[in-house]
């Protein structure tokens, strides 16, 4: 709907509970009355206009970008479709998502679908609904939801995931977890109105004697807004249950994807399992009291192993669907009854897994059924490979994303996918099926001053293969050392693997440093980089430390930097994936879907850049923070890898690295 004077687009607004058509462009500003709703923030004496003259914006001002990604975010919502949003950090993502889409909610009933990952932006997106009902009044409710063992408050929730599942499951069965309630009546308006926090809803419902996941997921039934993980739509083993359970239907949801460009590579992840000959042994172990069963899979073991002789050592192959099902068929038919099909066969996996699952154990049984079904899985990007490279295995995986998402989008009323490093958005769109018919690109400029990130090229080392070395590491570590000497206070290195990381950690060790170094590894998990954070911004102001990590890991992409923590960020070498049949099969795919040349583009080179880009944005969190991006390798000097950065990505050739350095930190 347009403005007939002005040929603005028209709004709804909340006036007492009724809802009122204005023109934000030029309408009488007295025309609206005050609105305060009963018994919510009582210190809302007088109805606030947004000063942007954007219904529901929370601020005072509007940063650069900003208006023209809330202006797309309503339009793909007016028009139904799906925005692709390449909305570099510090424009404002959340909050400029989140407005039009509270409009649209109130206004229609559609319900709200944040999809996010990590459980940090969670909690900003409630802290940003909070901000906007209460400077509003406007009677909106928001659940925020993750996966039910996160939510648990019993000691199961510490177990394997898997055996999580399976305990939870056997104990509602049988009634014996003390959570297990319907009593959530009046809870989940609590949960529903006052806009929590997950960790704040485990509390209110654990103490209430209700599970926290059941209260949440009653609460939003009746909510504008579910805050909650990917699985919850795109994983289809997840995504029938939940609907099914908030009573969705995906025509009436508005789906907003938060750091999208993480999407493809979920999907494909979801849709990929590993089957090893040691894994059927150990499932035959846990069948030996089904003695036709074990005998069974001691076939399917021998059959395995075959089809893996078949394979040179460090070599894999591609191998067809019925492969590996017949060797299957054939092992089930030379056992004594000679009945058994694949679906009572795996029928007895599951059972047997669930005992083990229930004795707090992983089951070897529980994870063969779920590889045959998904092995058996018909996709035409499906690839299934026996391989003898790391070690003896069978894998399937899908290289197609597009098969699952295609239809949730076409579905879904409107979508809104967003990422600081959802570039190329054309690309995005290509691999997750979105035509251009019902879908928009939208580009915007980062609102950071350029001058404050300045972003270098060192381009006389390399990390190719071929130019690998000791006196390379040592350079490399020399370049690392005259950056980092400059830097008062902390400084990340980010490397293509763990195994650069590590030649260049000992050749850094060698010429020494000033600064503590922090070295992430293979094992390092959660808590140990929650420590790491916790060392750097004890170091911050005492000479500063060094962190060293790998490229698309959580230290260079899941974690905020916030308040300056890094002066600066040097990422080594471009981490392009190894090669493999898989990778040759994802090119080969893409170059026969979308054409020659795409393959290696969206297969290989743009996800590389992807993590560069992932990584350098650690260094400016907000419009403040200053430091120095430096890209050291060859390749950062060639045009073909430069034209991958978007264009406010502005790189220049260091002279003198060390008064470049000192230049920037003086002024």
């Amino acid at each position: 709907m347009f403005c007939e004077k002005c040929n603005g687009m028209l709004r709804k607004k909340m006036i007492k509970g009724t809802f009122e058509t204005y023109c934000p462009r030029c309408r009488d500003a007295n025309a609206f009355k005050t609105y305060t709703p009963e018994n919510e923030f009582e210190d809302l004496k007088e109805w606030k206009e947004s000063p942007t003259e954007i219904p529901y914006f929370p601020y005072e001002t509007i940063r650069d970008g900003q208006k023209q990604f809330i202006e797309d975010v309503t339009l793909a919502l007016e028009q139904e479709k799906t925005l692709l949003a390449y909305a570099p950090t510090g424009i404002g993502k959340t909050v400029g998502v989140l407005v039009p889409a509270i409009e649209k909610s109130l206004e229609t009933g559609k319900k709200v679908l944040f999809l996010t990952s990590k459980q940090s932006q969670h909690k900003i997106a409630i802290e940003t609904i909070r901000l906007i009902k209460a400077r509003y009044g406007i009677r909106i409710t928001a659940v925020d939801i993750v996966n039910k063992q996160d939510m648990c408050p019993r000691d199961i929730s510490h177990e394997y995931h898997v055996v999580f599942n399976a305990l939870c499951r056997i104990e509602q069965k049988n009634k014996t977890c003390r959570y297990h309630t319907t009593k959530v009546k009046g809870l989940d308006n609590q949960i529903r109105n006052n806009i929590l926090h997950v960790d704040e809803l485990k509390g209110i419902a654990s103490s209430s004697g209700v599970c926290p996941h059941r209260a949440a997921v009653e609460a939003g039934k009746g909510s504008n807004i579910i805050i909650c993980d990917y699985n919850y739509i795109f994983y289809s083993h997840v995504s029938q249950t939940m609907m099914k359970m908030l009573e969705l239907e995906l025509k009436d949801c508005i789906i907003i994807v938060d750091e999208a460009h993480n999407l493809p590579d979920r999907i494909r992840s979801h849709n990929s399992m590993e089957l090893t000959t040691n894994r059927i042994e150990e499932a035959m172990s846990e069948a030996r009291n089904d003695k036709i069963l074990a005998r069974q899979l001691s076939f399917i073991r021998t059959g395995l192993g075959k089809l893996l002789d078949m394979v040179g050592d460090g070599d894999e192959k591609l191998i067809q669907q019925e492969e590996f099902i017949n060797i299957i068929e054939n092992s089930l038919g030379q056992t004594l009854d000679g009945r058994s099909d694949i679906a009572d066969f795996n029928k007895k996996l599951m059972i047997i897994g669930d005992k083990k699952l229930g004795d707090g154990t992983s089951s070897a049984a529980f994870d063969l059924s779920r590889f045959i079904e998904g092995f058996m899985m018909e996709h035409p990007s499906m690839i299934r490979v026996i391989s003898r490279k790391d070690k003896s295995k069978i894998f399937f995986r899908l290289l197609d994303p597009s098969v699952v998402c295609a239809k949730i989008f076409n579905e879904a009323y409107a979508s809104i996918l967003m990422s600081g490093t959802l570039h190329p958005a054309k690309m995005y769109a290509d691999i997750l099926g979105l035509t251009s018919k019902d879908s928009i690109l939208g580009n915007y400029r980062s609102p950071f001053p350029p001058e404050n990130r300045p972003v270098y090229a060192i381009t006389d080392v390399s990390t190719l293969y071929r130019q690998r070395s000791k006196e390379m590491y040592m350079k490399i570590a020399r370049h690392i050392k005259t950056a980092s000497d400059e830097v008062s206070g902390n400084v990340a290195v980010f490397f293509p693997s763990y195994n650069i990381q590590w030649e260049a950690v000992q050749a850094i060790e060698e010429l020494g440093s000033t600064k503590e170094l922090i070295v992430e590894t293979r094992k390092s998990r959660k808590a140990e980089k929650e420590s790491m954070l916790r060392q750097l911004k004890r170091l911050q102001f005492m000479g500063g430390g060094m962190l060293l990590g790998v490229m698309a890991g959580s230290l260079s992409e899941g974690i905020d930097y916030k308040d300056n923590l890094l002066g600066c960020v040097i990422i080594v070498g471009l981490p392009l994936a190894p090669p493999s049949l898989e990778q040759a099969q994802l090119e080969r795919f893409y170059d026969r879907k979308f054409g020659l040349g795409k393959g290696k583009e969206y297969g290989y080179t743009s996800p590389a850049m992807n993590k560069v880009m992932q990584a350098m944005g650690r260094c400016i969190r907000s419009e403040t923070d200053r430091a120095v991006v430096l890209l050291m390798d060859l390749r950062y000097g060639d045009g073909k890898y430069r034209n991958y950065f978007p264009r406010d990505v502005k790189i220049r050739q260091t002279g003198n690295l060390k008064n470049d350095m000192k230049e920037f930190f003086s002024s």
